[in-house]
């Protein structure tokens, strides 16, 4: 059965991504293999054997121990090293942006895992060494095994509310314990050059931005931010040049002039209820993918043992350190349609979390040796962490990664600033639940939106006939690249 608004986002360029997993998978060619894992392993093992491990302990029956497995963006080996009880890890990155990029992107998960280890009580993965890739190996990173449970496991399961009073407990810590790290820019961690101490930042360069790549669209690079609005700016144009570059990121006309007014929609939200004392920091290290899969719970204690996969962390503004971290629960974002099922438990989540995030920051508070101020939670009520999902907090998910903008943008900031389109919305959804006709409310939530932007087009606002020339050339690369797959044996 169709979602209702599942004719919203964009497709991948699948004909790429196949030439890529094609490439990916001769990895003789690109030297993501078993040999290489072990030769780097033993760069940093003081001459001991290195072997083959066998992955993380089992986490239940149906997630069995894997030494070898595959994400989006990289390949990881689980080594055993003789004489070291706990298994290394050895992840190489998959070749689907510029070698340069990928050490840029090796070297700040690096300063940031250290940074978190020696200044924080973040619980993280030790880092044992990496390498930003030579003739013999490619860039590579290797980190110390973390045995435990994923979050994602135990919200599937019905936890004693005993456990999650415990897990409720931990991750706000870990939250606050972020927020006692202020910063002065807007980037990524990186290694200084002269052993400094203090830390150095370079590029801002995020997962999604990482993920156009391997759809051809060609990464932006900017020195770090020293304000929000050069942020929000730089986000939106990660967005818009997606939309201009990818041959398939649109489908339709209707389709592209949604598309095009996306940024619009976000810098007018913005506009009406963004809070600009915060403009110049401070800024925060946020974690990029904080999904359940990056937690690792303790089964003994039922705390968080570890926070892992820090590639693409960034120092943000205070309105995406205190988003409500999406790991206190199994849903995403995408997933959150207004008054639905997921919405209700998304929230009914979110009001414990956030009880708890402030019971944490008064215990801290009163028990640390040294005073923890935050002023950012306490001073700027416009700013503290909400205990309800409003429209803003889909507008900043939607910036801090634009693979779900389109979604975000027309299931919940857009209905915020126009009243028919809310209206409109109501009407359908209601007959939905009602009469339990997804398929036909898809229909006439496309129709309702096509209509509702093409009268904003036609209303003097853009340049019509710019618009109509650039829906042209998209439609015509969409033709092509419908032709190309073809040939390719895409369909």
């Amino acid at each position: 059965m169709a979602k209702p608004f599942g004719f919203l986002g964009m497709d991948f360029d699948e004909f790429r991504r196949k030439k890529e997993k094609i490439s990916v998978d001769a990895t003789a060619a690109n030297g993501l293999t078993w040999e290489n894992a072990l030769a780097a392993a033993s760069r940093f093992s003081g001459r001991r054997t290195c072997s083959k491990g066998q992955g993380t302990k089992p986490e239940s029956k149906n997630f069995q121990p894997e030494a070898w497995r595959e994400g989006s963006f990289n390949v990881c080996f689980w080594v055993n090293v003789e004489g070291v009880e706990q298994q290394w890890v050895v992840r190489f990155a998959k070749p689907i942006a510029e070698r340069s990029l990928i050490k840029m992107k090796l070297r700040s998960e690096v300063a940031t895992t250290q940074f978190l280890d020696q200044n924080t009580r973040v619980p993280v993965p030790k880092v044992i060494g990496y390498g930003e890739g030579d003739e013999s190996i490619p860039p590579f990173l290797i980190m110390e095994n973390i045995d435990g449970i994923r979050l994602t496991l135990l919200w599937g399961v019905n936890v004693g509310p005993s456990i999650v009073s415990k897990l409720l407990r931990s991750l706000p810590e870990i939250h606050h314990e972020l927020l006692s790290h202020p910063f002065d820019r807007i980037g990524m961690l990186d290694l200084p050059s002269n052993n400094g101490a203090s830390p150095v930042f370079t590029t801002p360069f995020s997962l999604d931005a990482l993920e156009h790549c391997r759809d051809g669209v060609s990464p932006m690079l900017y020195p770090p931010f020293e304000n929000v609005s050069e942020y929000y700016d730089y986000k939106l144009e990660i967005w818009n040049r997606r939309l201009r570059e990818q041959r398939n990121s649109v489908d339709s006309r209707a389709d592209a002039l949604r598309k095009f007014i996306n940024a619009d929609i976000i810098r007018e939200f913005l506009r009406q209820f963004s809070d600009s004392s915060q403009e110049n920091g401070p800024f925060y290290l946020v974690h990029p993918d904080i999904g359940g899969n990056n937690v690792i719970i303790d089964p003994q204690t039922w705390t968080v043992k570890a926070i892992i996969d820090w590639e693409g962390a960034c120092t943000l503004p205070i309105a995406s350190a205190l988003s409500p971290p999406r790991c206190i629960h199994n849903l995403k974002p995408i997933d959150l349609l207004p008054n639905s099922n997921n919405f209700q438990k998304f929230q009914e989540s979110l009001e414990l979390y956030h009880h708890a995030f402030y019971s944490v920051g008064r215990f801290l508070d009163a028990n640390r040796d040294v005073e923890v101020e935050h002023p950012e939670v306490t001073k700027h009520p416009k700013w503290t962490m909400p205990n309800s999902l409003t429209q803003g907090t889909f507008c900043i998910w939607a910036i801090d990664d634009v693979r779900d903008l389109d979604q975000l943008v027309w299931q919940h900031i857009a209905p915020e600033l126009y009243v028919e389109l809310r209206q409109g919305y109501h009407g359908i959804l209601s007959e939905q639940r009602a009469h339990e006709m997804v398929d036909a409310s898809q229909d006439g939530l496309q129709t309702l939106l096509s209509d509702f932007v093409d009268k904003l087009y036609r209303s003097g606002q853009y340049n019509v006939g710019a618009i109509d020339f650039w829906v042209s050339r998209k439609l015509e690369d969409l033709e092509a690249y419908r032709d190309e797959c073809k040939v390719g044996d895409l369909g």
